[in-house]
């Protein structure tokens, strides 16, 4: 409420309140107002912030149809005078989205696909709109097909550039899941909770892993060996714990030597005043990689990924290679997950063609 006779609450549309100025620019008090006549008719406005801030709505009344349920109540008809058509259209998707939650993005199906290949994709989450668009660099999405708010179909023509992709949903909010869209010739599998052993103090569920209790070591093994006699690719996405986010230079992920139990690569995460870093391990020599990001989730639209190809190990950054090992591998290797400060999900060995 404002300290005036005419009582105006947050939101309250009214007619010559007294005449409104004639232009989106706003009174900051009501004396500004009352001094300017000269420019003034009779007009809509409402208060923007309870500050007594008027916000001009136009000059044509509006009806009851509308209304949008917005809590400011903003009638799209007393714009008309004012806006174009695609200006009305555009208002209407903010306020029809603006009050969904963020997209939440649970599942890709299928997950992975061939190269320059179009097909339909199933997205299951939370919180999807109507209006909402759906974005992947790992090709074109064509079209859109909105079957409820946790069921959407996507059809997408795959680029010829193998790897793993990011998603990006907007629905008034824009959100980027990281790797989830596999493009690739060769054999993807992934673990069920089944292939998981000797694990302590974790959630599994199948290539998910999840810490239990924040700053407290949870470990877990994956059955499957990774061949040194062919060439094969692993790829995960590591984030953020809903126990906490402060993860310092903590435990991660290891592939291993099968019977030497020998590091070949490690995952971290570092987070110093700059932000989140990632913080691998090859050869025995540590680097970060990237740039820092001010949050975790930012840093987690980042996919990294290891191929090992005629021998060579490579390590990943968005698709670019980032370092090269000099280590020649004469036996398998094992995942183990170690960590105590975030999770791991997205979890994929794959047998290049």
């Amino acid at each position: 409420m404002i300290n005036s006779r005419y009582k105006l609450k947050t939101g309250e549309e009214v007619a010559y309140f007294p005449p409104i100025q004639n232009t989106a620019t706003p009174y900051l008090t009501e004396a500004a107002m009352h001094a300017d006549q000269a420019n003034q008719l009779e007009g809509y406005g409402y208060l923007v912030d309870g500050a007594g801030a008027f916000t001009y709505l136009g000059t044509l009344a509006g009806t009851a149809s509308d209304y949008k349920g917005f809590g400011a109540n903003l009638r799209l008809a007393n714009l008309a005078a004012d806006l174009s058509t695609a200006e009305k259209d555009a208002i209407r998707l903010k306020i029809g989205t603006a009050i969904s939650p963020a997209p939440f993005l649970d599942e890709v199906i299928p997950d992975s696909y061939l190269p320059s290949t179009t097909g339909m994709f199933k997205l299951k989450g939370s919180f999807f709109t109507e209006n909402m668009t759906v974005t992947t660099t790992g090709g074109t999405v064509n079209y859109i097909t909105f079957n409820n708010d946790n069921d959407v179909d996507v059809n997408i023509t795959t680029g010829a550039t193998e790897g793993s992709f990011p998603v990006t949903i907007d629905n008034g909010i824009s959100k980027t899941f990281s790797g989830v869209l596999l493009i690739v010739l060769g054999n993807v599998i992934k673990p069920i909770t089944a292939d998981w052993i000797n694990v302590s103090n974790l959630n599994i569920n199948n290539n998910e892993v999840n810490i239990l209790q924040f700053d407290s070591l949870g470990i877990a093994e994956w059955t499957k060996e990774f061949d040194y006699t062919i060439d094969w690719a692993f790829m995960f996405s590591a984030k953020k714990s809903p126990y906490g986010d402060d993860v310092g230079i903590s435990y991660g992920l290891y592939l291993k030597t099968i019977t030497g139990n020998i590091d070949i690569f490690s995952f971290r995460i570092y987070k110093h005043a700059a932000g989140y870093k990632y913080y691998p391990t090859m050869d025995g020599a540590t680097a970060y990689i990237g740039s820092p990001y001010p949050t975790l989730d930012l840093l987690n639209e980042h996919q990294l990924e290891i191929k090992y190809m005629s021998g060579v190990i490579y390590l990943y950054n968005d698709g670019v290679v980032v370092k090269t090992s000099s280590t020649t591998l004469t036996e398998n290797l094992k995942l183990v997950i170690a960590t105590s400060r975030y999770d791991f999900e997205n979890i994929k060995y794959v047998e290049l063609a």
